[in-house]
Formats: C-alpha cells, structure tokens, sequence
C-alpha cells in the first residue's frame, strides 16, 4: 500500500510544486525587450552585438547604485551556486575601487564578472524605460536580466533580500539546462 499508493502522491505533490513554480517565474519573466538599438555593447572592453548575447543569461548591476556589501553578496552568492557553467555571465557598470577589493580575485578571473561602460548600462535602462509593461517604478532598477536568446526579461531594484531572492530565482529559471550524455560503460582489455 504504501509503495503503490502514499510514495507516488508524495512524488505527484512535490512534481506539481515545481511545475507550479516554474510557471510563475516565467509568468513573472513574461517580457521580451529588443535592446538591439543600443548595440554595440561595451562588456568589458569588449564590444559585443547582439548576436554575441545568445546561449548565455546575462546578469546587469549598476555599481552606482546598489549598496557595495549587497552587490559582492550577490555575486559571490551566484558564482557559488553556478560555478562551472559556462553559460552564466554577470556584468558590473560602473566604477569602484571598494567593490572590486571585495569580491576575490578568482570570480573575475575568466568570462564569469566584467566590467562594463556606463553609458551602455545607461542605453540599456533607457530601452527598458520606454518598454517595460510590468513596473510601476521603473525608472528605479538598477539590475537587468537578458536570456539566452539576448532578449531583456525584466529590471529589480536590488535594495533588500526578497528582490535579490526574486532575481536568483528567475535566474535560476532561466539558465538552460543541457541534455547530459547518457553514461556508457567502457571495457578494457583484461578486465
């Protein structure tokens, strides 16, 4: 009775609880702003296009105006929980020297933090400003998600925990997952 009847309605609660939970992200991530006409991009002394954005979700801050010690939480927090993927890429506008002394060495090591220009951050929320059908204080964010696809998908005013949660789960639902090769056994010689 309790193989074939309790285990699977446990199993049935928790799969309807994350497919609940799926679809509310991405009802809350339902817009889908061209930033095309701020392109090229300035990420870190790189100029990128639009095209350049795709298979990776691109995380923005405005170092100007987030709190200090609640920016380095959040990227130290990010890179701990995706550390190893490859298609994740956070990127600060902006400026300061204090913010960089608190965030270790090895976080910018690679592709995972930039830095970029602020006038393209500044370009970015100016289209976001003029599109944005969610906000009612919009002129206020100072963080912007843009998918895989290189489409923006919503603004935060990263001020206190609830909005940082907001932004880790919607980045959580928005990184793509790849299909993992199915293990195969390998045989040697003698064994």
């Amino acid at each position: 009775m309790l193989c074939f009847v309790i285990l699977p309605l446990i199993g049935l609660y928790f799969d309807k609880k994350g497919i609940d939970f799926r679809q509310g992200a991405l009802k809350e991530l339902n817009q889908r702003i061209d930033i095309s006409s701020c392109a090229p991009l300035d990420f870190g002394g790189k100029m990128l296009n639009i095209d350049s954005l795709k298979g990776s979700v691109w995380v923005l801050f405005d170092v100007s105006e987030i709190d200090k010690g609640l920016l380095s939480k959040i990227i130290q927090s990010v890179y701990a929980q995706n550390n190893g993927k490859n298609n994740l890429r956070l990127v600060t506008f902006g400026s300061d020297t204090t913010l960089r002394k608190s965030i270790p060495d090895y976080i910018f090591k690679g592709s995972f933090l930039s830095e970029g220009d602020s006038a393209t951050f500044g370009c970015i929320k100016n289209v976001f400003i003029h599109q944005d059908s969610f906000a009612v204080n919009r002129f206020a964010m100072n963080a912007f998600i843009i998918d895989s696809k290189g489409v923006m998908r919503r603004g935060y005013e990263l001020t206190d925990k609830s909005t940082v949660q907001q932004l880790i789960r919607h980045l959580t639902v928005l990184l793509p997952e790849y299909k993992r090769e199915k293990p195969t056994l390998i045989r040697q010689e003698g064994y």
